[in-house]
C-alpha cells in the first residue's frame, strides 16, 4: 500500500471552490429540511450529480487530509466511559464480521458473474466491501473492467450514505437521527486548539505508521485520549465541523468524476441488486450481534454495512452512533481485505481474461 501524496495545484482552486460551493449548497438545503446527517448527505448528492455533468471536480488529497483531521478530532468527543467499558465485547462482533465476509463476497460474485455475466475478475472486485482505493489499485493489474468496478463501488457507497440515515430514523435505535450536528460543541477556542493539537499529533503518527485512514483515525485517537482523561470537553465548533462534513460529502460525490449518466445507468441495476444482497446478509448478522451484545441495532448495522472505513465512520459520528465501535469494525475488515485481496487477484490473473 503506497503512502498518499499531497501535491498542491493552485490552478485547480477555482474548480475546487466550485465543487465545495455545490456541496455546501446541497448540505444547506437538507439542513433546512431537517434531514439526518444533512451536511454529509446533501453535499454528497449535490456533488455526485455535478460530477456526472462535468461541473465539479475531485477533491485533492491535501484538502481531504484537512477534513479528516477536523472530523477525527470532533469524533473524539464521542468517547465516553460507557464506551470504554464495552470495548471488551467488540472482539465477538469483529470476529463475526470477518467470518461472514467470504459469504458476502461469494454471493455477490455469483450474482454478478453467473447471472449478470460480468467477467470473474470484474465481479470479484465489484463485490469487495469498502477499501475502494485499494480495490481499484489491485483491480487495475487484472483484466477487470475498471469503469464497471469503480462505478459499482461508488454506487454502493452512495446508496449507503443516502439510505442509512433514513433507516436509522425508522429503527429509532440509539443515536440521534435528527437534523443538525451531533454532540455539544466545545466552549472557547482554547478547547478547540488543545483538541486540534492532540489530533494533529495522532494523525501524523497514524499516517507515518501507514494505518488505514490514518489521518482520520489518528486525529480521532488523539482527541479521544483528551476526552477520556477529562482534559477536553465537547466537539469542535460548527465552523470547523461543517466544512469537514461538506468536504467529506464532496469526496464521496467526487468519485463519479469522469463517469457519465449513461455509464452509471448501465451499471445501476446490477450494482443495486449486488448491494442489496450484501446488505441483506450483513443486516441479519448485525441484528443477531445487537441482540447478543444488547447493543443498539442501528450501531451494529453501521458497523456491518458494506461501506468504506472513512465514510461509515464519519456517518456514524454524524448520526451520534458510537464512531469508535464502527471504526474498529471497518478497520478490521479493511485489514482483512489487504491480506485476502492480493491472493484472490492472483488467482484471477492466472485464469486470464473472461474467466
Amino acid at each position: 500500500m503506497t503512502r498518499p501524496g499531497f501535491s498542491f495545484r493552485p490552478g485547480g482552486f477555482g474548480k475546487i471552490a466550485q465543487t465545495l460551493a455545490i456541496g455546501a449548497a446541497g448540505g444547506g438545503v437538507l439542513t433546512l429540511l431537517n434531514v439526518p446527517a444533512s451536511w454529509l448527505c446533501g453535499s454528497m448528492v449535490a456533488v455526485s450529480f455535478a460530477s456526472l455533468t462535468g461541473v465539479s471536480g475531485p477533491i485533492p488529497r491535501w484538502l481531504r487530509a484537512i477534513a479528516f483531521l477536523l472530523l477525527g478530532v470532533s469524533m473524539g468527543a464521542s468517547v465516553t466511559p460507557d464506551i470504554v467499558e464495552n470495548v471488551s465485547k467488540w472482539p465477538v462482533s469483529i470476529a463475526a464480521l470477518i467470518l461472514i465476509q467470504p459469504v458476502v463476497i461469494g454471493l455477490v460474485w455469483l450474482y454478478l458473474h453467473r447471472i449478470v455475466g460480468w467477467t470473474s475478475s470484474t465481479a470479484l472486485f465489484s463485490a469487495i466491501p469498502g477499501a475502494l482505493s485499494y480495490v481499484v489499485a489491485v483491480a487495475d493489474q487484472s483484466d477487470a473492467d475498471m469503469q464497471k468496478v469503480t462505478v459499482a463501488q461508488s454506487i454502493r457507497v452512495f446508496i449507503l450514505v443516502i439510505s442509512l440515515p433514513a433507516i436509522v430514523t425508522l429503527i429509532g435505535s440509539g443515536g440521534d437521527a435528527g437534523g443538525g450536528l451531533p454532540l455539544k460543541a466545545a466552549s472557547g477556542l482554547d478547547q478547540a486548539a488543545i483538541q486540534l493539537a492532540a489530533g494533529s499529533v495522532g494523525a501524523a503518527l497514524f499516517f507515518w505508521l501507514r494505518v488505514p485512514a490514518g489521518i482520520l483515525l489518528g486525529a480521532f485517537a488523539g482527541s479521544a485520549v483528551l476526552h477520556g482523561m477529562g482534559i477536553a470537553e465537547g466537539r469542535l465548533p460548527s465552523y470547523f465541523l461543517v466544512p469537514g462534513l461538506v468536504i467529506m460529502g464532496s469526496v464521496i460525490g467526487g468519485r463519479f468524476v469522469g463517469a457519465t449518466f449513461s455509464s452509471v445507468a448501465a451499471v445501476l441495476r446490477p450494482a443495486t441488486i449486488a448491494f442489496a444482497i450484501a446488505m441483506a446478509v450483513n443486516t441479519v448478522l448485525a441484528f443477531g450481534i445487537a441482540e447478543m451484545l444488547n447493543a443498539p441495532f442501528a450501531k451494529t448495522l453501521l458497523a456491518f454495512a458494506p461501506g468504506g472505513l472513512d465514510a461509515m465512520t464519519v456517518l456514524a459520528f454524524a448520526l451520534a452512533l458510537d464512531p469508535a465501535f464502527v471504526a474498529a469494525h471497518h478497520t478490521s475488515r479493511f485489514l482483512m481485505m489487504i491480506v485476502v485481496l492480493p491472493i484472490l487477484a492472483r488467482r484471477m490473473l492466472k485464469k486470464g481474461p473472461g474467466a
